[in-house]
């Protein structure tokens, strides 16, 4: 598997996921150790899948995350947080892993929200307890300095 990831961080957090996935499409949440990793967490986040309706719980948000977006998203859906056409774009890229389980990354701004000024990589990985269905998701967001 290809996948193109720039910040250093993150290549970090994808060796790590990949290593604990070993042979499996995806590890289960169990083999994520944040001793393993304390100097990642605060960039973090994980989201619970439901899928029916699909929407994603986020169950953990680092401290980075929430300084730079200036709220907690911990306990929240995204469907009870944003708009509908907020949620339409942010489901894009985590149905992707879902229904791929897969990773994804991209390269974002927070127009989603009222940071609109901020730029970011976002790396996002699937987590499946049972090696089939995708039940959460554990990505990484780094704020890019402008050019």
């Amino acid at each position: 598997m290809t996948i193109r990831i720039e910040h250093p961080s993150l290549n970090e957090l994808y060796a790590y996921w990949d290593r604990k996935r070993g042979e499996r499409a995806a590890p289960a949440r169990a083999d994520i150790d944040p001793v393993d990793i304390p100097h990642l967490l605060s960039n973090i986040f994980i989201c619970q899948v439901a899928h029916e309706p699909r929407d994603y719980i986020v169950r953990l948000f680092g401290t980075a995350l929430v300084e730079g977006l200036g709220r907690d998203l911990t306990g929240k859906s995204y469907s009870e947080i944003f708009p509908a056409d907020v949620v339409a774009r942010i489901h894009r890229d985590y149905d992707e892993v879902v229904e791929k389980c897969a990773p994804v990354t991209a390269r974002k701004d927070a127009s989603w929200s009222d940071k609109s000024h901020l730029h970011y990589e976002l790396l996002l990985l699937p987590l499946s307890d049972d090696g089939k269905t995708v039940n959460r998701i554990v990505g990484a967001a780094y704020r890019l300095e402008p050019a």
